[in-house]
């Protein structure tokens, strides 16, 4: 509409403190064995936005509970589901789109 502002605002990816933040909120209601990595994971995800972390934990979830069914015992989540949900999520932010996105964020910041 004629009168409004626009805004243009550009989140990059979460660094590797945010991460292991948003490692612990999605984690936070979840069966989490108490030796959970946080900082590993973190470390781990780089490049990873928190949608991708949060998909990483739903899989560690459907691991447990795979386990679950076929061990007939109960599993929490733990580093090892965490590591493999990981390597089975591949990240949603290529490098080649972040820097696109950087340098766009950049020019217009300067006008």
């Amino acid at each position: 509409r004629p009168g409004r502002t626009d805004l243009i605002l550009f989140v990059d990816l979460p660094d590797l403190a945010a991460r292991e933040s948003i490692f612990k909120v999605i984690l936070k209601v979840e069966d989490v064995a108490t030796d959970v990595d946080y900082a590993k994971l973190s470390s781990l995800t780089e490049g990873y936005s928190g949608a991708d972390i949060r998909a990483i934990c739903g899989r560690a979830s459907e691991l447990a509970l795979d386990a679950e069914e076929s061990q007939g015992k109960e599993f929490s989540i733990n580093n090892a589901f965490l590591e493999l949900g990981i390597s089975q999520t591949p990240r949603s932010v290529s490098d080649e789109l972040r820097q696109s996105y950087t340098a766009a964020a950049e020019k217009w910041t300067r006008t």
